[in-house]
């Protein structure tokens, strides 16, 4: 419950976000980003390069709450989430137009393991 109230008043009018306050509030863990503009900044680099494209998924969405005013629209968020996507994954589904993040998320997802399972078979025939 203290959660909530931290969260509410975390959100007022004079846009305090020191932890200092959020102590004060009583809240005693912190996770992610304590300012939505630096979160909106990290949002607007994010880019899957190494990660995994569930774990690419996972903070898009995270920090796509920052970014509202550019992923409101879901054809927008699908297009941000594809832009970010590695280029070999995203040449894949360029082509589709995707207007539902669901479907382009499992289609990136089937792209991933297929080109992965083509990795597994090659190093297999090497060997």
């Amino acid at each position: 419950m203290i959660e909530a109230s931290v969260v509410s008043a975390m959100r007022s009018t004079d846009r305090d976000f020191s932890i200092e306050k959020a102590t004060k509030l009583g809240a005693k863990v912190f996770t992610g980003i304590a300012d939505p503009a630096v979160a909106e900044d990290e949002f607007m680099k994010l880019v899957q390069w190494s990660s995994t494209i569930a774990e690419y998924q996972k903070k898009f969405v995270q920090l796509s709450k920052y970014a509202q005013v550019l992923v409101g629209i879901e054809i927008d968020k699908c297009r941000r989430f594809e832009d970010g996507l590695r280029e070999e994954i995203r040449s894949s589904l360029t082509a589709t137009g995707w207007s539902k993040f669901g479907k382009l998320l499992e289609s990136a997802l089937r792209v991933g393991k297929s080109m992965s399972d083509r990795i597994t078979d090659k190093e297999h025939i090497k060997s």
